[in-house]
């Protein structure tokens, strides 16, 4: 990997707007994609994102743009960062604008709705046809762990985990990545990363329908323990490794993003606790909670294959059926007893 080179970033939201200032503040030319004509204008001009991560200087390296091919050409890697209901339309508008030079990292914590897939499948799905690419699942890299973008962009000292098939790809994306304040670690499970970074944004909202409902420490750690099983269960059956979910992309980003005043799947579960619907909610908080949409793709997930995720079914109930938080409470709290690791 060459000491100064050009990188696209597709999303200017927090965390993508975080990762522009990180990478060039290493001497790096960054082009970020946005789609909102005023957030370049603030960027470019202002060197500030004043939407998603107001109070933060940009760097003069970083460019922003709304021309996908303006911010794609020159660059080895591609960090995808939008929303992940918006990704695969986005997709196809890049599908003609890249090659086998490229190499893709997905820093974006949230599974599609329809068919259950990760973002490294759809990905893959999208591009295997170009040429050049047939192998390109070996091009991806993914990016999680407890990453509240917030504090990673205030400097303060934080980790992450990259995990992506080939060896070279993921060791090139960790120096990419790492500084003196923000230390990457490597890993070959992809599933196991993806898993756990979408299906954590779930359990962040039944969490914050736990501080909304004013219930005490007890009463979080047992859900958050008990939300663990689930993931960990979904994990496994897609491939991922069981001790994935005990590192920091698991565990990590499941306590950071469940407790921090910044994140926005716990906002979102407080406010619907304190009686907001689901769409005041989604209007209360800047950007977007992805466990919204991971709920019911996991929930969708868990009929299609007759599977049990009582934590899962009950919080897609109060978001989408508007059951009520404290009812879905006791209806966890009074299922049949059994044994804790049953």
């Amino acid at each position: 990997m060459s000491i100064h080179q050009t990188v696209s970033i597709i999303g200017a939201g927090a965390w993508g707007t975080t990762l522009a200032c990180m990478i060039a503040q290493k001497g790096h030319k960054v082009k970020i994609w946005a789609y909102k004509t005023e957030t370049c204008d603030d960027i470019n001009r202002f060197r500030e994102n004043r939407e998603f991560l107001a109070g933060i200087a940009v760097p003069a390296n970083v460019c922003a743009s709304g021309d996908l091919d303006f911010v794609l050409s020159g660059s080895r890697f591609v960090i995808l960062s939008s929303p992940s209901h918006t990704l695969r339309p986005l997709l196809k508008k890049i599908s003609p604008l890249i090659s086998d030079k490229n190499d893709f990292i997905s820093v974006i914590k949230g599974i599609e709705e329809k068919n259950f897939m990760t973002v490294s499948e759809i990905v893959a799905e999208e591009f295997e046809s170009i040429p050049g690419l047939e192998k390109i699942r070996n091009k991806i890299a993914v990016v999680s762990g407890p990453n509240l973008a917030r504090e990673i962009a205030a400097g303060l000292p934080s980790t992450t985990v990259v995990a992506a098939r080939s060896k070279k790809l993921r060791e090139d994306a960790q120096q990419l990545l790492s500084t003196e304040r923000f230390r990457a670690y490597t890993s070959e499970d992809v599933a196991g990363l993806e898993f756990g970074g979408s299906l954590k944004n779930i359990m962040a909202i039944g969490a914050g329908i736990c501080d909304g409902l004013n219930y005490g420490d007890n009463t979080k750690s047992a859900f958050l323990t008990r939300a663990l099983r689930e993931m960990v269960m979904i994990g496994e059956l897609k491939g991922a490794r069981r001790e994935t979910f005990y590192g920091l992309s698991g565990v990590g980003d499941l306590f950071a993003t469940s407790f921090s005043k910044f994140s926005r799947n716990r906002s979102f579960g407080e406010k619907i606790a304190l009686g907001m619907s689901r769409s005041q909610a989604e209007g209360a908080i800047t950007g977007v909670a992805e466990g919204v949409h991971t709920a019911r793709a996991a929930y969708l997930f868990g009929k299609k294959e007759k599977l049990e995720f009582p934590v899962i079914n009950e919080i897609y109930k109060i978001i989408y059926d508007e059951k009520e938080p404290a009812e879905s409470v006791m209806a966890l709290m009074t299922r049949t007893l059994k044994g804790e690791l049953e």
